[in-house]
């Protein structure tokens, strides 16, 4: 799968903004991305969003990201079925030399999208 990144414009400190990084095509698991996302100031990172664009029919579609290379701790799941990940709250600092990824593992699926709200420190 392709795999893009992009980022919205930067905001004050107490402005939401987003960052997108998507994998579109039919994403075959497991995928390491390589890809790379440099925040454009010192962030924290409070809640991603996901979604497919065809779910995944034989089993969860699950990712993690990584900050430097290494997990951010969570694993984010769409339930088999589904397209659409519920919201979830997290807390990852980041500043402009860190760098997120992401990997995708569990079963197969088309196109995903990541949406991660992060506020600038």
């Amino acid at each position: 799968a392709a795999y893009n990144t992009a980022n919205s414009a930067g905001g004050g400190s107490s402005v939401n903004t987003y960052i997108n990084m998507t994998m579109t095509g039919a994403i075959s698991s497991p995928y390491i991305g390589v890809s790379r996302f440099y925040p454009p100031a010192n962030v924290t990172i409070n809640t991603v969003y996901a979604n497919l664009s065809a779910a995944a029919t034989s089993g969860n579609f699950t990712f993690i990201i990584k900050k430097n290379g290494t997990s951010i701790g969570n694993t984010f799941t769409i339930p088999t079925n589904q397209t659409i990940m519920p919201p979830m709250t997290i807390n990852v600092n980041l500043v402009t030399t860190d760098y997120l990824t992401l990997d995708v593992n569990g079963a197969n699926a088309t196109d995903l999208f990541v949406r991660i709200k992060y506020i600038n420190t």
